[in-house]
């Protein structure tokens, strides 16, 4: 369903909607809303899936899914999208394993967020671990645009080590 929300708003913003997604952090927010919070891996397993129906349903006419969490039987998606391929899709995250996997396979813009504090460097470390996954992967690596966040996480560490020296 979410996938046909975007859809929606993407006709109604003439092709602006994008279609922002992660695995979820934080828990007291699912709990004020009464939702489960699962561990990390299945949040991980359910962001996979939710990723593959939405690429699906703004590129396919008709599509079908079958998985552990989610489904959809020759599901219908009218209007269509404004712009060929559909909104674009935004994965957050902060694991350099998973998260950049599906990226490098779904996202047209990458939100790579620090960890916690003394975890420095995370954010500005995955760009070439995702151009890497990207040029495994069936995408070209130029593809998709990193977060403002990594690159002004770069930008710190480039005045850092000049500093340095």
């Amino acid at each position: 369903m979410l996938a046909k929300i975007v859809t929606t708003l993407d006709v109604v913003s003439r092709g602006r909607a994008v279609l922002g997604i992660g695995a979820a952090w934080n828990e007291s927010e699912h709990a004020g809303y009464g939702f489960e919070f699962p561990p990390i891996g299945r949040r991980e397993d359910r962001l996979e899936e939710a990723l593959t129906i939405a690429r699906a349903m703004f590129t396919e006419e008709r599509p079908s899914f079958e998985g552990t969490y989610y489904r959809i039987d020759r599901a219908l998606n009218r209007p269509r999208p404004i712009r060929p391929g559909g909104p674009k899709i935004l994965v957050g995250g902060g694991g350099e394993k998973r998260t950049l996997k599906f990226a490098a396979r779904f996202a047209d813009i990458t939100k790579l967020v620090r960890g916690p504090p003394g975890s420095r460097g995370q954010a500005a470390s995955a760009g070439p671990a995702l151009r890497s996954r990207r040029s495994r992967s069936s995408r070209d690596s130029a593809h998709g645009r990193g977060s403002a966040d990594a690159r002004r996480c770069r930008a710190r560490q480039g005045r850092r080590s000049r500093r340095d020296t």
